[in-house]
């Protein structure tokens, strides 16, 4: 064997001198970016809004407009959609999620953007690596709920808590700065996202201010069943003989078919406003489903028939508000008659 073969370094001695050639900033620098765990926010925005594949790209555009004012390498955007047949779409650039065609017949039921890129930092020898990660979805999984009840590490119920809201930003970050800006545009956005019909429509008042109409169909009708009880007891008795005679048999059978009659009708009546106030209250729980995806052409069917499902809940609202109208009308009627003999 020759000299030059016996000097010549081994691996793991090469490995040594590449490790001593490097800079102790460059060598921390790139262990932190290999294996080091950035800080990250999130935050959370629950107001309702129609989400379409232009606002999906709007979002991608501020964020362009934003990191171009840094120092910024290697942006890949990501976005994965699921639909409700539980496929997935992952889209590996972002140029392939605009050439996608949305006319298929699948119901969008998740969307999750994702931004990751190299970005200078002050301190750092080498760009350091953030994410912005944001998060779609209208309903709660049922996979997802199940994994946060019985799951063994207690962070879990906290991470199931903040993902049941509709839309939340998550950004893993060293710049602080940059962190903060990233969030803020995400909330311009969610801002300026227009808003379903069910939010702004008058029945949507009544689920916040429930209390009282429903109060009003529980028990108006009973209340004025038993006035109007009362009052046709003066009118039966009107032409009758003067108070403190003796009651005949006539009257004393009168008087006990009035009871009978009245008992039987109050508690008819109870019974018909229990179930009305509970029909109401119904439809009040179910008025105000939405399709918070616009993408697909499933999406715009699955969307008409939220709608249409909102209308009937309308309508049974108020078929049975009119029900307990008719009945505190009836009641109205002979209360009034009653105190006019």
């Amino acid at each position: 064997m020759s000299e030059t073969e016996n000097t010549k370094p081994t691996g793991a001695t090469q490995g040594r001198q590449i490790v001593a050639a490097l800079n102790q900033n460059d060598l921390r620098s790139i262990f932190h970016l290999l294996v080091g765990k950035p800080d990250s926010t999130q935050q959370q925005f629950e107001r309702k809004v129609l989400i379409n594949v232009h606002a999906i790209c709007d979002l991608h555009d501020r964020m362009k407009d934003k990191l171009a004012n840094h120092r910024i390498d290697g942006l890949v955007a990501t976005v994965d959609v699921s639909f409700e047949d539980k496929t997935t779409i992952e889209f590996g650039t972002w140029v392939e999620f605009e050439a996608f065609r949305w006319t298929g017949p699948k119901e969008t039921t998740d969307v999750r953007l994702r931004w990751e890129f190299l970005v200078a930092v002050e301190g750092y020898e080498v760009p350091q690596r953030h994410a912005v990660t944001v998060k779609l979805s209208p309903k709660l999984k049922p996979f997802d709920f199940m994994r946060a009840v019985f799951s063994k590490d207690p962070s879990e119920i906290d991470t199931f808590e903040i993902e049941a809201v509709p839309i939340i930003c998550r950004v893993d970050f060293v710049n602080h700065v940059l962190s903060k800006e990233l969030l803020a545009i995400v909330d311009e956005w969610v801002q300026g996202l227009p808003q379903p019909y069910v939010v702004s429509s008058w029945f949507s008042w009544l689920e916040d201010h429930h209390a009282l109409t429903l109060n009003f169909l529980r028990y108006s009708s009973p209340l004025i069943a038993g006035i109007a009880a009362y009052m046709s007891l003066d009118y039966l008795f009107a032409t009758s003989t003067a108070l403190g005679s003796p009651v005949s048999l006539a009257d004393s059978l009168l008087i006990a078919k009035w009871a009978l009659a009245s008992i039987l009708i109050v508690y008819l009546i109870d019974k018909a406003s229990s179930v009305i106030s509970h029909k109401a209250y119904e439809a009040i729980q179910k008025y105000g489903s939405y399709k918070m995806f616009q993408l697909t052409n499933g999406d715009s069917a699955g969307a008409q028939k939220l709608n249409e499902r909102n209308n009937r809940q309308v309508k049974n609202f108020l078929v049975n508000l009119a029900i307990s109208l008719v009945i505190n009308v009836i009641g109205g009627v002979i209360v009034f008659y009653g105190w006019s003999a």
